[in-house]
């Protein structure tokens, strides 16, 4: 796959911004925020960990922007499940070293949750992977009208609502779905969109 300078630009901003997000939300920063006396570095942390949400929709438009065109290789499904397994188990060994209260169980618990949790990143993104063949065949079937159509569904069911109608439609395999419907129409229709344009795209679908 041929290498893109801006497009690995955005996904180190992307990086960056998902462990901003982490940070401060991990970090015990918000658990000392009085929002009855809200400062300026109140404000700063929330917004630094807003960007952790974009971070993740840039990753998966970036996905679709590249699979869409690409041939599904199972050694990458495996490759990526050994390095997730490996960190897991080592960062889990190293936190029971340190003392912290985890045991082998918990270690294997929260490890399986990562690949089949409702809310993981991870599990969606594989699935989003392995379902890509079929759902690449479906999007180039699709006129750029209809293309431009399920995407309006997509992003009106998944963001709109839950957004402004406060209705909780919104899951992680269905918005990582959308995402890469995003990411599909773009490569497909759009080669005039830059780093820019991607970025706005991947703010204004919000999500999460």
């Amino acid at each position: 796959m041929k290498r893109e300078s801006n497009i690995e630009l955005l996904r180190i901003v992307a990086m960056f911004m998902i462990v901003v997000h982490h940070y401060c939300v991990n970090s015990g920063l918000t658990q000392l925020f009085d929002f009855n006396n809200i400062t300026f570095n109140t404000i700063l942390v929330q917004f630094m960990a807003f960007g952790g949400k974009v971070g993740v929709n840039i990753f998966f438009i970036i996905s679709g922007f590249f699979m869409i065109n690409s041939t599904f290789k199972f050694e990458k499904v495996l490759k990526l499940v050994l390095q997730i397994l490996f960190y897991c188990v080592l960062v889990g060994l190293f936190l029971v070293f340190l003392g912290y209260p985890y045991s082998i169980k918990s270690i294997v618990v929260q490890t399986v949750k990562l690949f089949i949790g409702t809310n993981s990143f991870i599990a969606a993104y594989l699935l989003v992977y392995i379902l890509s063949p079929i759902i690449n065949k479906m999007l180039k079937v699709l006129s750029n009208k209809e293309h431009l159509f399920l995407l309006s569904i997509l992003l009106l069911y998944f963001s709109i609502f839950s957004t402004f109608f406060f209705m909780y439609t919104w899951n992680y395999f269905g918005w990582a779905a959308t995402c890469y419907v995003v990411g599909a129409w773009l490569k497909l229709y759009s080669n005039n969109y830059n780093i820019h344009k991607s970025l706005k795209m991947s703010v204004l679908c919000g999500g999460g």
